[in-house]
This record gives C-alpha cells, structure tokens and sequence, in this order.
C-alpha cells in the first residue's frame, strides 16, 4: 500500500510540461456531464504516404505487427497534449478533454505510460498510441472508439470508429517539435 500511496504522489507531483493558452476547464474523472452525443467521425480525406486518401489511408492494423518490426505510428488525434495529468487533444479540428480509448480509461493509460516510459511518458502518450494501447493488452485496429469532453460545454461525445492515420500521428509530431 505504501509503494501506491507513493506512485500517486508521484503523478500529482509530475506536470504535463506543456504550454497552453486555454484555461482549465474540468478536472480528470469529472463525468458530471452528460452525454451530448455519439457521432461516426465525418468523410474528411487524409492523404497517405502512398497518394492514396480516405478515412483509412494510411492506417494500418497491429495486429499484423510481425514480431520484431516497429509498432505503426497512427493516431485519432492531430493534436495532443497534457493540462494537469488530463490528457487534452484535438479530434476533427477542436479540442477535447480525453476520456477514453477503446474504453480504457485516459487515466489508466496515462498512468501506465507514467510507469513505463518515465521521463518520456508524455512524448510516448503522444506519439506512440499503438504502442503504449498494445502495452495495456488492447489490440489496435484502423480505428478507435474515443470518449471525448467539450471543453466550452463540458458535454461528453462518443465517437465510433474514429481513423487512426499515419497523417494525424504526423500532424501530432509536428505540433509537438
């Protein structure tokens, strides 16, 4: 018991280390909103590397990950940081609180990049979501299904089936560097 009263302190004591010019809108496990929602995410075309384009260029399941090969950079998200141990990312061009992934909690996965990646936990959150999922035991496909909280409304959206592509991860590094 003392090891996890220790591990929690840790993360409270541990910022996110990003900038932001938004305020805090809600704290983590605030579920008080009520669910506004549940939207397949819209036709927007993603070009991929190969010219083809489609809500699923550039997607790539990790299930067919051979053993040894790097897992695939993918994301649902163009945008990703973290705002007082919230994970607050950009989905379709507006910015949400994360909730859930596939229905793992955000703060579980948080936590378990905390654990696993220390110093790196926040770039690994980001930029590596295939990996960090398939860590947790959760088999990434060509899509995710995401719990998300407006940020001005508080409202609580869920997203079926949201492309995970080669074109967010990227625009997530970008935003990142």
């Amino acid at each position: 018991m003392r090891k996890l009263v220790t591990l929690l302190g840790t993360f409270a004591l541990v910022g996110c280390g990003e900038k932001t010019e938004s305020s805090d809108n809600g704290a983590a496990g605030n579920d008080t909103g009520t669910v506004e929602s549940e939207t397949k995410p819209s036709g927007e075309s993603f070009p991929s590397d190969d010219g083809a384009t489609g809500s699923d260029a550039g997607a790539v399941e990790s299930e067919a990950k051979p053993a040894g090969e790097p897992f695939p950079k993918l994301s649902p998200f163009t945008q990703v940081s973290c705002h007082d141990d919230n994970a607050v990312v950009v989905f379709s061009g507006k910015r949400y609180e994360l909730i859930s992934i596939d229905g793992l909690p955000a703060m579980q996965i948080l936590e378990f990049c905390h654990k696993t990646y220390a110093a790196r936990w926040e770039k690994r959150f980001a930029e590596d979501l295939v990996e960090v999922l398939s860590g947790m035991g959760k088999t990434v496909g060509s899509s995710v299904n995401l719990v998300l909280k407006d940020l001005d409304t508080d409202k609580i959206i869920k997203v079926s089936d949201a492309p995970m592509t080669t074109e967010n991860r990227r625009s997530v590094w970008k935003n990142r560097h």
